[in-house]
């Protein structure tokens, strides 16, 4: 391994992406697309342990062109905040000074990189003191459960007024943080695709489809669900 491992479990407790957690408004995926050399895990790790071995850190844009999740979810964001639709350039402005820094908050529940639910790239690891990183399996029923308590003791710390879950088929983590049943989500089945809310006093959860991978995912509906967050938030 070019990095080194007695970094990697503290890393993996503790790191949560991009951003702002006292930021009024969360995104919350299952985990952070892109490279997964062992030269990336090597750079991420380093920059951690320091810079005070942080929950998150500052989203450094090093690309110009939109990346097309986040394009998506500032369009949501932004329909929710401003009247009218938000234009290509507001959203490019947004996603070059403010996403993932002060204004909001890009929360990964898993803490490694992967480029997509069916390729593991930790597998074939050679590891002395981590076991579980054989198969995707292994590695969430280890890491699940203490990164959705930290979740949960995250925002009953900070109060977001809104969370945007991402990944419908990750709706299991999303009841688990929220401590809600899927019944008890109130579903707007009016839309493209199906958007699920469940108000508290200080946040309004959202729980939407992965609006990076769903197929036919529109304009119009992210606008809509902008909208939805306006009507709804605290």
């Amino acid at each position: 391994m070019k990095f080194d491992e007695q970094l990697l479990s503290p890393f993996m407790d503790t790191y949560f992406g991009y951003g702002n957690l006292k930021s009024d408004f969360w995104y919350v995926g299952m985990e952070e697309g892109g490279d997964t050399s062992e030269d990336r895990i090597h750079e991420m790790l380093n920059h951690w342990r320091e810079n005070g071995q942080y929950q998150t850190k500052t989203l450094k844009h090093g690309r110009s062109t939109l990346q097309k999740t986040w394009e998506k979810l500032i369009k949501i964001h932004l329909s929710s905040k401003q009247e009218g639709n938000p234009s290509i350039e507001e959203v490019r402005q947004y996603h070059q000074d403010q996403l993932g820094q002060e204004s909001d908050c890009l929360v990964e529940l898993f803490p490694l990189p992967s480029p997509g639910m069916k390729k593991w790239s930790y597998k074939n690891w050679k590891l002395n003191e981590i076991n579980f990183l054989d198969s995707r399996k292994n590695y969430r029923q280890k890491l699940g459960p203490t990164r959705v308590e930290t979740l949960k003791q995250l925002i009953a710390e900070h109060r977001p007024k809104v969370v945007l879950f991402y990944g419908k088929q990750y709706q299991s983590y999303w009841n688990q943080i929220t401590s809600v049943q899927t019944e008890e989500w109130k579903l707007f089945d009016q839309l493209k695709f199906p958007v699920m809310i469940h108000q508290t006093a200080f946040t309004l959860y959202v729980s939407i489809a992965h609006v990076g991978g769903a197929r036919g995912v529109t304009n119009q509906f992210l606008y809509d669900v902008g909208k939805l967050i306006k009507e709804h938030r605290p």
